[in-house]
Formats: C-alpha cells, sequence, structure tokens
C-alpha cells in the first residue's frame, strides 16, 4: 500500500473562459443597441404625430324604395296544402274544376287491420 491519498475528485486544467465571457460581452452589447434604438425610433415616432382615424358612418342610404313597387312575387302562393282540412274541403265545394286539389290519401281499413292482428278464436274440438 501506498502513503498518497488519492482525492475522490480528479483535477481538471484550467481551461481559458475568455470565450464565454466575449459572447457574455457581445450579447449585453447587442441589447443595449436594440434597447437605445427603440428608444430613438419611439421618440422619433412620437415627434411626428399621425392623424387619429376617424369612424364614418356609411353614407349610403340604409333602405332603398324598390323599383317595382308590389312586393316579391312568389310562385305556387295560391296553393291550399298546408292549410286545413276544412278550409281545404270548403275551398273545394265553391271552386271550379281546374282549382280542385288532388284527393287525400287513402284512410286505412281498421277492422281488416283488426282482423289480420287479432289471434284465431279456439275452436272446440270435434265430439266422437
Amino acid at each position: 500500500m501506498s502513503d498518497i491519498t488519492i482525492p475522490s475528485y480528479r483535477v481538471r486544467p484550467e481551461r481559458e473562459n475568455a470565450p464565454w465571457r466575449m459572447l457574455a460581452v457581445t450579447g449585453g452589447l447587442i441589447g443595449a443597441l436594440g434597447c437605445g434604438g427603440a428608444v430613438v425610433w419611439g421618440l422619433h415616432r412620437s415627434a411626428t404625430p399621425a392623424a387619429v382615424p376617424v369612424i364614418e358612418p356609411d353614407p349610403r342610404p340604409i333602405k332603398v324604395r324598390p323599383e317595382k313597387p308590389g312586393g316579391l312575387v312568389v310562385p305556387n302562393q295560391d296553393n291550399l296544402v298546408l292549410e286545413p282540412p276544412a278550409v281545404r274541403r270548403a275551398v273545394e265545394l265553391n271552386a271550379d274544376e281546374k282549382a280542385r286539389l288532388a284527393p287525400g290519401p287513402e284512410a286505412p281499413a281498421l277492422d281488416l287491420l283488426r282482423e289480420r292482428v287479432a289471434p284465431p278464436t279456439a275452436e272446440p274440438p270435434p265430439a266422437i
């Protein structure tokens, strides 16, 4: 065994820190120049004030009269499809043949439907 104690860390050789210092000084100079430029630009801009924009209403009229008064022509406006059935029947009775509406849908035959759905009736067994 030897009498030399070896530390648990290694001694590193010293490096020259000039590149890092140079970068820090250069960054500081660029930042100072940027701040100075912003101040000069702000002072120059405030020396020549710009005109304040004015918001004005639209000069055109809001409403315009139509060229042909009478309104919009809606096609099929005389059809009675959306009227209640009582009104349609009254119009059909009073109208001529050209104005008649098509007949309504067929009414279902409820008796026939009930017969088809109803279970068959049980017939008594024949007597022997």
